[in-house]
């Protein structure tokens, strides 16, 4: 969980890729944490550039469209 402790998916058909350097062992255990960041603004009056483009909110061009 992220964002304020909403639950996010990504879009189906998204991929990520997990590099791992170094070696395995195995008797560890292993915690992988995913972030990712929308590509255009997805709330428009939070007060946040959530789609890090530097343009919050109403000065952030998706928010005109």
């Amino acid at each position: 969980q992220c964002n304020r402790g909403e639950d996010h998916f990504p879009s189906r058909g998204s991929r990520f890729t997990v590099v791992q350097s170094g070696g395995l062992d195995e008797d560890q255990t292993y915690n992988i944490s995913c972030s990712f960041f929308a590509t255009r603004e997805t709330d428009c009056d939070d007060g946040t550039d959530n789609d890090l483009d530097g343009f919050i909110d109403g000065a952030d061009p998706d928010c005109a469209q």
